[in-house]
């Protein structure tokens, strides 16, 4: 089984999003609240995307 790990948002908490992630048979997991070095790549990217694009 393939677990979908994501932050503490809302719209990934959602009753419809569980459902949906449970439906394609995927595991749902999620960090803990104000813990990003979880997931020190997305961050990054997240981070430099921001950087890049949207601080012009």
């Amino acid at each position: 089984m393939y677990i979908w790990h994501s932050d503490q948002g809302k719209q990934y908490g959602a009753k419809e999003t569980i459902a949906l992630v449970l439906e394609k048979g995927l595991l749902p997991s999620m960090s803990r609240a104000g813990t990003p070095t979880n997931n020190p790549f997305a961050e990054r990217f997240v981070g430099q995307f921001k950087h890049a694009v949207v601080r012009r």
